[in-house]
């Protein structure tokens, strides 16, 4: 089955859901929030960035994407 990346409308969460294709647009919860207003987003993975800035950086680079 392959992975698939959500937002959240309500809270910004971005999380990932293991589905089949063809349930791939059906809404589900958020982890974060538990809110169901949720869309299929572009994977980062695709777009070749990562989805969220590296949490160990330090101002090192622009956006806090580097790998540290």
């Amino acid at each position: 089955m392959p992975l698939y990346e959500y937002a959240c409308a309500e809270c910004g969460e971005r999380f990932e859901r293991l589905t089949t294709a063809r349930a791939r647009d059906t809404r589900s919860a958020c982890p974060s929030c538990g809110s169901e207003a949720t869309d299929r987003v572009p994977s980062s993975f695709a777009l070749g960035r990562p989805s969220k800035p590296a949490s160990s950086c330090t101002n090192c680079c622009p956006g806090g994407t580097c790998g540290l």
